[in-house]
């Protein structure tokens, strides 16, 4: 393959896989070339990052944005690459402690006022197979605002959302890794009261860390169901705006977060 010229700063071309990735999502080089005022233009900046499938991110290409782009384009801190315990643990979510056990069998925790909850994860049971569902509770005192630990995302959808993951052993949270953590297409809107979110294995209904949907090639097919065979870590992200994971706090109010129920059936 022959790397596209002109790429915005900030962007990198991966040759084995023919695609271009960085500002927040990722595209198969050839699907769309930049227009004739130098814009890329990156379809499918799909769940990893956060934007849905339908949503477009048009970058200049100027040295300007192209320094902003460096912002969200970073690998993951280190505990990303620690595989969990059987117990809920949060990763990437500073100053969160365990979620706490309830009395029906359930765990719950409240947002901090400060970045922030990233990742809710525990290790599997084994290979991956049928549907994630999660059941939850939200109850919010006073009159709360979500905030989004990544300041860059003002764009998109400014819901507060948590959304399902899984994520393949051998994972070092950098973008060589991109094929190895997984985020559902569907996110659920936290809103206050009862909630579920259900979402098959199946690889169209998932995007990798630059959104790169599941069933997007047969290649891309085979490193999503070598992911569902050897799991890391399973569980939940939240986000606000485009980024999946890229973390929520709340301020001026309280929000406590109650997972029910989180099975794979």
């Amino acid at each position: 393959m022959t790397e596209p010229a002109n790429l915005p700063s900030g962007w990198d071309y991966d040759a084995k896989t023919n695609t271009v990735t960085c500002g927040g999502g990722a595209f198969r080089y050839g699907a769309e070339h930049p227009d004739a005022d130098g814009n890329w233009t990156c379809p499918n900046c799909g769940a990893g990052n956060g934007r849905s499938a339908m949503e477009r991110l048009q970058v200049k290409r100027s040295l300007l944005v192209g320094s902003l782009l460096l912002v969200s384009c970073g690998d993951r801190p280190p505990d990303i690459a620690v595989p969990p315990t059987s117990a809920w643990t949060f990763q990437s979510s500073p100053g969160m402690s365990a979620p706490v056990p309830n009395a029906t069998g359930g765990v719950y925790f409240a947002f901090p006022p400060q970045d922030g909850v990233h990742y809710l994860v525990r290790a599997p049971a084994g290979a991956l197979q049928g549907t994630m569902v999660l059941d939850i509770d939200v109850a919010i005192g006073g009159n709360p605002t979500y905030v989004s630990s990544d300041p860059t995302s003002t764009q998109c959808d400014l819901n507060p959302k948590v959304g399902l993951y899984f994520q393949r052993q051998g994972d070092q949270g950098t973008a060589a890794f991109q094929f190895y953590r997984w985020f559902s297409n569907e996110r659920y809107v936290i809103i206050s009261g009862p909630g579920n979110l259900s979402v098959p294995l199946s690889p169209d209904k998932w995007g990798q860390v630059f959104g790169i949907n599941g069933a997007a090639d047969d290649q891309t097919k085979v490193l999503f169901a070598q992911a569902l065979a050897t799991p890391m870590a399973v569980g939940m992200t939240f986000g606000v705006g485009c980024f999946a994971g890229h973390g929520i706090y709340v301020t001026g109010g309280t929000v406590v977060f109650t997972i029910n129920r989180f099975e794979i059936r």
